[in-house]
């Protein structure tokens, strides 16, 4: 995985983002495993996947055991490459209280999580917000009735 800074990624992330439909969900930290799994189906065959790191609460320890970086992660993008490398590091930027964006290559989804446990999708279409919504609901995960603000 690579590390850099980079500022302005996350402005141009929220411009992408504000012209999806969303949908917020509690972030369910006892159970990413799981929640990823729902999930992958919905991100689809991945290239590559950057986590852009906007805020930072408490100290990162997932996402810098991961990337094996000692420096600070704000403002910051995180690269990973393949399908694998990419969920790997999306589990451990949920379980650290960080807020940031996940963005995958090819644009199926883009996903903003924040430190106070919510997780809002930004799919590509209405179609994709249904099938997302029908497949954690029905996974148990808790639905909020959320906007996020961009």
């Amino acid at each position: 995985m690579r590390v850099s800074s980079v500022a302005k990624r996350g402005k141009e992330l929220r411009r992408v983002a504000k012209k999806r439909p969303q949908v917020t969900y509690e972030t369910p930290l006892n159970d990413l495993d799981n929640f990823i799994g729902t999930l992958s189906p919905f991100i689809g065959e991945l290239v590559s996947a950057v986590v852009v790191v906007e805020t930072v609460v408490f100290d990162p320890t997932h996402l810098l055991r991961l990337v094996g970086y000692e420096g600070a992660l704000w403002e910051h993008l995180i690269e990973a490459q393949g399908p694998e490398e990419s969920l790997l590091l999306l589990t451990a930027a949920l379980a650290d209280w960080v807020d940031f964006y996940f963005v995958t290559e090819p644009a199926t989804m883009a996903i903003y999580a924040d430190h106070d446990e919510y997780c809002t999708f930004f799919p590509k279409s209405e179609i994709a917000r249904a099938r997302l919504i029908r497949a954690l609901d029905s996974a148990g995960y808790v639905r909020v009735d959320y906007h996020r603000g961009l």
